[in-house]
């Protein structure tokens, strides 16, 4: 009986120690990323109801690395009568930067065409976004700040835009 229970006793240790620790959980970033909002740009007219924007974005992630290929899409009234209003798209790169204290920081930077009317031309955009969930759902608030180049802008050099977009990783 005793060497029952020793033999036993040695196979719950040998099955034992051959179990592996389950590895924690890796966090991923989420393969899309898309939103829309609402842009203030000083630089869109001196009136100041004129300064709003819209705003929508969409980025797919290329690698585990956190690299986006990023779309930008902007609509900008730039005068009020006529109205007239610089539309701004292109593609680019967006790049996880790091977490900080539940907001995930991206780098992002776009370049294609830009028209008004029939004055066509390009832009580029370049600056950030951040992103952080709204209690436990998948949508994010989106706050984005980006310096916009256009050359159908009226001559009116480096933009800031200021955005707040909301939006959803999956």
């Amino acid at each position: 009986m005793k060497t029952k229970m020793v033999l036993f006793v040695l196979l719950l240790g040998a099955v034992a120690l051959g179990q592996t620790a389950t590895p924690a959980p890796t966090v991923l970033p989420p393969l899309n990323i898309w939103g829309v909002g609402l842009s203030w740009n000083q630089g869109a007219s001196s009136a100041l109801s004129q300064q709003f924007a819209g705003t929508a974005f969409y980025a797919r992630e290329q690698n585990t690395a956190g690299t986006y290929l990023y779309t930008m899409f902007d609509v900008v009234s730039t005068t009020v009568k006529p109205l007239t209003v610089t539309t701004n798209t292109g593609i680019g790169l967006g790049q996880k930067i790091t977490t900080v204290a539940g907001w995930t920081i991206y780098a992002t930077a776009t370049a294609g065409p830009s028209w008004t009317g029939s004055n066509a031309g390009w832009n580029w955009t370049g600056g950030g976004m951040a992103a952080h969930a709204i209690g436990k759902s998948k949508w994010n608030i989106i706050p984005m700040i980006r310096t916009v180049k256009s050359s159908v802008n009226n001559n009116s050099g480096y933009q800031l835009i200021f955005s707040l977009g909301f939006g959803t990783g999956n």
